[in-house]
């Protein structure tokens, strides 16, 4: 759990006891429910305390590259996305498997409820086709749209499962909800309950205008066994079911 208070000790002359403690700050002070960290510097005379906060961040890709901050799930197929001002992400494997499917994008989580929300425009999505957003790791869950035929659904699957002493897929995962949706544009969004102490509940929610939110299926508690260790990331993922060429073009992703 987050401390919600700054103490500032005074030690006594040999520094093996406190002669003095002040409350300096807290984190109601700024309508926040914990604090992740803070340093204290001294210059001219003046105490400095810098408390940390992860920083809310959209991707727009402007450029034609991605950020260092990104990472693929493993090797990726380089004639398979193209980054300029935005990302089309093309599928790249014909797999019923998320951990076999190429050219997942990672983006680390930050803080106690990391949130991530990611923008897709999925006109040129091929029958047969899924892409989502992931709480991705060994056992992963992930909100997403399906092409079958002329019908497109949202899909919330649970437990996607690596074992984790070969790395071998074990399972698939179950869907647990879906939705109908129409139009060609979603905001697809996963909120984390990632406290040492909290929940471990991920939550799945989409939007069709990206302003209203709807929630869709059951939490998931997250698997914090010690293999994996890395952690939770967050994972935009587009793979083929049926055959290769569809793509999706992805516009922003906010981690707040």
């Amino acid at each position: 759990m987050r401390p919600i208070h700054i103490l500032r000790s005074q030690l006594a002359a040999d520094g093996l006891s406190q002669v003095k403690t002040v409350n300096v700050f807290n984190a109601s002070d700024v309508s926040a429910d914990g604090i992740e960290g803070n340093r204290m510097y001294k210059r001219d005379g003046t105490y400095y305390i810098l408390d940390d906060h992860p920083g809310d961040t959209t991707y727009i890709w402007k450029g034609t590259s991605l950020e260092p901050a990104w990472e693929w799930n493993h090797n990726p197929d380089t004639t398979r996305y193209t980054v300029n001002n935005g990302l089309t992400l093309s599928t790249a494997t014909v797999t019923s498997d998320l951990y076999a499917a190429r050219n997942t994008l990672t983006h680390r989580i930050h803080g106690e409820f990391p949130v991530g929300t990611v923008a897709i425009d999925f006109t040129k999505m091929a029958d047969g086709d899924f892409f989502g957003l992931a709480a991705f790791r060994d056992r992963s869950a992930s909100i997403g749209v399906f092409r079958n035929g002329s019908s497109y659904s949202l899909q919330v699957v649970h437990n996607m499962t690596q074992d984790e002493s070969t790395w071998a897929t074990t399972s698939n995962g179950t869907v647990v909800a879906t939705a109908n949706i129409s139009g060609k544009k979603v905001w697809l969004r996963v909120s984390l309950d990632a406290r040492a102490s909290g929940t471990k509940a991920a939550d799945f929610c989409y939007s069709t205008n990206g302003k209203t939110f709807m929630k869709l299926g059951p939490s998931y508690t997250m698997w914090t066994n010690w293999a994996y260790f890395m952690g939770y990331r967050f994972g935009i993922f587009n793979y083929a079911t049926k055959a290769l060429g569809g793509s999706i073009f992805i516009s922003s992703f906010t981690s707040s």
